[in-house]
């Protein structure tokens, strides 16, 4: 089955909730309600995180940090449907993390659902960086945009990184979003963190000291969940 959680919650009546199904993984699938009893159904989507920068090899005194992948935007909306009627559905993939290059992390993918779409895009990579000894204040990565449904926000943006001098520093925290955390920050050497709930960013990666080049946290997959009602 396509979905990851399909879950029956009660008989069906009076506009009861009846079941829900969840896509937690990219990819493209078709909605098909739980029984033919559904005629409402309200849907949530949030697009991919993007993936946290990749970090250069620090050169001995220097640091190499980098800035967590945006958050997926999010929609949401109610529709009135006829009985087995379906919908297609894309789950956009979350962003890979920057390599250490270095390279930028990857972009989230777009999630949607229906046509004419809901829509949420997905989050950007955060920026790779060189070694350096100065201090470094970097602007965060954008959160996607959602579009089309009654609620759309922007995704949480991926944090810049904050470099105080050649010893001291943090990475960039990636973006999150009500379905969980972006990748942690991180004040010593070390690959990105990944993210941890669907949509998120991952982290930034850091490097210090002569440290060998370090990969950026991998962003989150988006979601879809669809709420059933009778």
């Amino acid at each position: 089955m396509a979905t990851e959680d399909v879950v029956i919650v009660g008989g069906g009546s009076g506009g009861q909730l009846i079941g829900r199904q969840i896509f937690a993984a990219a990819g493209a699938f078709t909605y098909t309600p739980t029984t033919l009893q559904v005629s409402l159904i309200y849907v949530q989507l949030v697009g991919g995180g993007g993936g946290g920068g990749g970090a250069a090899a620090a050169a001995a005194g220097q640091i190499s940090a980098t800035r967590g992948g945006g958050a997926g935007g999010y929609s949401d909306e109610l529709i009135t449907i006829t009985p087995g009627q379906t919908f297609a559905v894309t789950v956009g993939a979350g962003g890979a993390g920057g390599t250490a290059a270095p390279t930028a992390g990857g972009a989230g993918g777009t999630t949607s659902f229906g046509a004419p779409a809901l829509q949420a895009t997905g989050g950007v990579g955060g920026l790779g960086n060189t070694s350096s000894a100065s201090v470094r204040i970097s602007a965060p990565s954008t959160g996607g945009v959602g579009t089309l449904g009654n609620v759309n926000y922007a995704g949480q943006q991926g944090d810049g990184l904050i470099q105080t001098s050649g010893s001291q520093a943090i990475s960039g925290k990636g973006g999150s979003t009500p379905f969980g955390t972006g990748g942690d920050a991180r004040a010593a050497q070390g690959d990105g963190n990944a993210a941890t709930g669907n949509g998120s960013g991952g982290g930034g990666a850091f490097s210090v000291n002569g440290g060998a080049g370090q990969v950026g946290g991998a962003g989150r997959d988006g979601l879809v969940m669809v709420w059933e009602y009778a």
